[in-house]
């Protein structure tokens, strides 16, 4: 919390996997605790003394981790300022796992919309990223631009200068 500002650590956080489980694990036996349902809470070994003890340092206990996914989205972010379109190449030499990524999400995206449920099924595309990624102006189909249409718009540019070509 001292480092990051909040106790979300992610799942498989790279520096401690450990606490990642553990901090998973605090969130499941809550669950299991709150759930109304009496064989859960026998199951949970939730207690009121570790509830106090996480409230106390600020624990949330619905995760809103600062996920892979949320950092990869700030980073598209950041490309699309720089450059005016989300469509990274896939062999991006500036940011290789940010190419990879928003091939990733083109991917899943096209699995949940195939209309084939067991693709539907293999798709982690929800309908939050979705949001997040059209109010960025994502484009689901790519469209990069090769170096051929980098050079026509150059010479378009050239003529609307210099009225030739």
């Amino acid at each position: 919390k001292a480092k990051y500002g909040d106790c979300n650590v992610p799942y498989r956080w790279k520096e401690n996997p450990s606490l990642g489980r553990w901090v998973f694990t605090q969130r499941q036996q809550y669950k299991l605790l709150m759930s109304g349902d009496p064989e859960n809470r026998k199951k949970s070994q939730m207690t009121s003394e570790r509830i106090s003890l996480l409230v106390s340092i600020g624990f949330e206990w619905v995760s809103i981790i600062r996920t892979e996914w949320k950092v990869r989205l700030d980073e598209l972010k950041a490309y699309k300022a720089k450059y005016g379109d989300c469509n990274v190449p896939y062999r991006w030499k500036e940011n290789p796992s940010l190419g990879r990524w928003v091939f990733t999400q083109r991917q899943q995206y096209k699995l949940l919309m195939s209309g084939d449920p067991e693709n539907r099924k293999k798709s982690q595309m929800t309908s939050e990223r979705i949001s997040l990624l059209v109010s960025i102006g994502f484009e689901w189909v790519s469209i990069i631009r090769t170096e051929w249409k980098v050079r026509l718009d150059e010479l378009k540019a050239y003529k609307a200068k210099y009225g030739d070509c």
